[in-house]
């Protein structure tokens, strides 16, 4: 009777070393990312970096820097379409529960798109501000699904234009250190699918 109580303890401390009991904010990830963009017959493809930090229980920093590029041919000659975005904020989290969290987050945007032909470039950047709200919950203890709408204006040359990007993500946290994620993203003009690894500390 002792021995089975015994094994009974050490199972449940061993599973609950490896759940997760509620969203992780202090991480960093590196992921793969593939962008699919309208006018462009071949996908971009790229990686991206990303992280966030806890400051307090409830204020948090967090920026991603992300870069796609693909070959197409314009006019028999082979050019280069690079894409690269990245943004840093702060932000506020909420828990509603214990295993769900809701944020905002107010961030600096900047977007360049460039074009290379053999040794010539050409490139266009834009820059503004976003406000993102989101909502993190774990569904169960190895399982967490997020979901966000990221409201983003950008100004070049003078001009200016706002944007929306709606965003989806499933992770698998094989413990309370290492996650592995599947995340979609759309706007106007463009889907974005990312498979990311995270490492939490």
């Amino acid at each position: 009777m002792n021995k089975t109580l015994l094994a009974s303890a050490l199972l449940l401390t061993a599973v609950s070393a490896h759940a997760v009991d509620a969203p992780q904010w202090n991480q960093v990830s590196f992921g793969a990312v593939s962008a699919d963009i309208d006018g462009l017959e071949d996908k971009l493809t790229g990686v991206a970096l990303s992280g966030s930090f806890l400051l307090n229980d409830n204020i948090f920093i967090g920026g991603r820097a992300e870069s796609t590029d693909t070959d197409i041919r314009v006019n028999g000659q082979n050019v280069n379409a690079e894409i690269n975005r990245s943004h840093i904020g702060i932000g506020y989290r909420h828990a509603v529960s214990d295993v769900t969290d809701i944020y905002g987050k107010l961030s600096a945007e900047n977007y360049e798109v460039k074009a290379t032909i053999r040794n010539t470039s050409v490139s266009q950047d834009a820059s503004g501000g976003s406000f993102e709200l989101g909502l993190r919950s774990l569904v169960l203890d190895s399982v967490e699904l997020g979901a966000s709408a990221n409201f983003i204006r950008l100004s070049d040359d003078g001009e200016s234009d706002s944007d929306t990007i709606l965003s989806a993500f499933g992770a698998y946290h094989f413990n309370d250190k290492f996650s592995l994620a599947l995340g979609y993203s759309t706007m106007d003009d463009a889907d974005f699918t990312e498979l990311k690894g995270t490492v939490s500390f």
